[in-house]
């Protein structure tokens, strides 16, 4: 934000949750109740108002301020943009089998295969001995 706005000035003294919850009024993030305390306080608190006031004039400014591009980007840029922001890293195939094998839903089968393991070893460990 610039702080450019004269009420800018008359808010610094308001603490941050204050300040914070103002602007989030401002951007329309706030919703149910906490939309409804913050209307009652905007309502109530002249200081609430103008830090209101402060952060719309200035997302305004911002708004107008913003140079529109002359062409779109393209698709490849969107596409990249999105797989980075919105895709899932790739989990190695180990991770995946030790993820596999921990569901208590193959309980069964890793309980088989360490069985079956333990034969093996047994039956070794008698032609060997």
């Amino acid at each position: 934000m610039n702080g450019s706005s004269p009420e800018w000035g008359r808010v610094q003294a308001l603490d941050d949750e204050k300040f914070a919850l103002a602007g989030e009024l401002a951007l329309g993030l706030l919703q149910g109740q906490e939309r409804q305390d913050a209307l009652h306080e905007l309502n109530i608190d002249p200081e609430m108002r103008a830090a209101v006031r402060a952060w719309d004039e200035d997302f305004v400014a911002c708004f107008f301020s913003a140079v529109p591009l002359e062409e779109a980007p393209a698709q490849q840029v969107w596409s990249r943009i999105e797989a980075e922001l919105f895709t899932l890293p790739p989990v190695p195939m180990w991770k995946r089998l030790l993820q596999e094998a921990k569901d208590p839903r193959n309980r069964g089968v890793v309980m088989a295969l360490a069985l079956a393991k333990l034969a093996l070893l047994i039956w070794i460990l008698y032609l060997f001995v």
